[in-house]
């Protein structure tokens, strides 16, 4: 075939072109001209083509089938393939990698859950709401779904709330009835037959009887008459004690009272402690017969024998010479003198008290005899001498003696003193003092 320029080759229709035509082309980088095979060219045109610049209209793609993988990610904008463009089933679990977001799901009402197809394993392709009998029943182990039972009396509103209704006005009552579910019907106050009864060994309700009072409160009281009370020995009563208005007047005699129960009998001074002893208390000193009486502070003497309605005592004895107290008895110290001293002043708290001379002498300017006595009469009065050895008047002498109990001087001597015999006062023999 002569050489011809390309403009004058005969044309090759579309349809005739084969992979392996050759087709002329310069190669710039060689500087030359060499062929190239038309498949190769097509492919190399693809592969050189820029981004974006084949149309899609451009494009065939009747019985196109992309590759598995080969659209990812980022091929394709959101919105760029229309369900058109997809063919029905097209699209198989194995072409779909990674979690499809909801939103490209389609549009749902508001608190939409939604589902599989409803029966079998292609029945329905499409997603759909959550129906009841999808979700798995609750067991006695296992979590689930639950009814709620009108036969409970258990409600749910259109909110899905959970509610109880109301059967009974609210209150507190101790009794109260509930049905076969355990929920309350009625409730009322507690009566007497609801109560079991008590016996002698069960705890339970008991009636008042007669003799019991009950108050509006509860309380109980006792109403007993006398003749209502067992009789009772006296060693039931171990507690307590009775009153001054429990014990009638004149109720305790002498044979009640415990020896020793009033009065001390003893030599030694009984306790002086306030409260001691009760007012009142008596102690009996055998010793000197005197007889003293509790005050509630102190033991004040109640008498000295049978000189104390006369209130005269003797104290002891003196010197009329030096006026000095010799000698001392119980009364003298009591009264406050001291052995050795001086005879005090008179006064009223010495008034009765006496003392025997044992030595003559001039004393407060009277003249003692042995066995005279100078005698208290008071702060007013002073001391008085007593001449005990003259049977006339003198200075007091028989005339004040007689004034006592009975006196009888039966031939008087010097020395001798007054005795008491029991029933009168004698003379005889000499003081003797003693030692105190």
């Amino acid at each position: 075939m002569p050489d011809l320029k390309i403009s004058q080759l005969a044309p090759l229709a579309q349809a005739a072109v084969a992979s392996t035509d050759e087709l002329a082309i310069v190669d710039k980088s060689a500087s030359e001209t060499k062929k190239v095979a038309a498949g190769d060219l097509v492919n190399a045109g693809l592969a050189l083509a820029p981004n974006a610049s084949i149309p899609w209209a451009k494009l065939d793609t009747t019985g196109l089938t992309l590759p598995s993988g080969s659209v990812t990610s980022g091929t394709i904008q959101d919105g760029s393939i229309a369900t058109a463009d997809i063919a029905d089933g097209a699209v198989t679990d194995a072409k779909i990698t990674g979690p499809i977001a909801l939103s490209k799901l389609g549009t749902q009402a508001a608190g939409t859950v939604l589902a599989g197809p409803a029966t079998g394993a292609n029945a329905d392709a499409a997603f759909r709401a959550l129906a009841p009998t999808d979700l798995p029943k609750a067991t006695a182990t296992s979590i689930g779904a639950v009814s709620v039972g009108a036969a409970d009396g258990l409600s749910v509103d259109a909110n899905g709330a959970l509610s109880l209704p109301t059967v009974v006005t609210a209150g507190t009552n101790p009794v109260v009835t509930y049905d076969t579910k355990g929920r309350v019907t009625a409730g009322r106050a507690l009566i007497d037959t609801d109560l079991p009864k008590a016996t002698t060994t069960t705890i339970g309700g008991v009636s008042v009887g007669t003799g019991l009072n009950v108050d509006g409160a509860g309380k109980l009281t006792t109403n007993l008459t006398a003749a209502e009370i067992p009789d009772l020995p006296a060693s039931k009563i171990t507690s307590g004690t009775f009153a001054t208005a429990q014990i009638a007047d004149h109720a305790i005699t002498g044979l009640k009272l415990a020896d020793y129960s009033v009065s001390y009998i003893q030599e030694a001074t009984p306790p002086t402690t306030a409260g001691s002893h009760h007012i009142g208390t008596l102690w009996f000193q055998e010793s000197t017969a005197r007889l003293s009486m509790w005050n509630g502070n102190s033991w004040m003497p109640v008498g000295q024998g049978a000189l104390s309605s006369e209130n005269l005592r003797f104290c002891g004895t003196f010197n009329a010479a030096t006026g000095l107290v010799s000698g001392l008895t119980q009364f003298g110290t009591a009264a406050g003198l001291a052995n050795g001293a001086a005879v005090p002043a008179a006064s009223n708290a010495l008034t009765g008290v006496y003392l025997v001379c044992d030595t003559p002498g001039t004393y407060d300017s009277k003249t003692f005899d042995a066995g005279d006595w100078i005698l208290c009469m008071g702060q007013a009065r002073g001391w008085d001498r007593i001449d005990t050895l003259s049977s006339g008047g003198g200075g007091g002498g028989g005339g004040t003696l007689d004034s006592l109990t009975d006196v009888t001087i039966t031939s008087p001597a010097a020395g001798q003193v007054l005795s008491y015999t029991g029933s009168q006062w004698v003379n005889g023999g000499s003081p003797d003092p003693g030692t105190y």
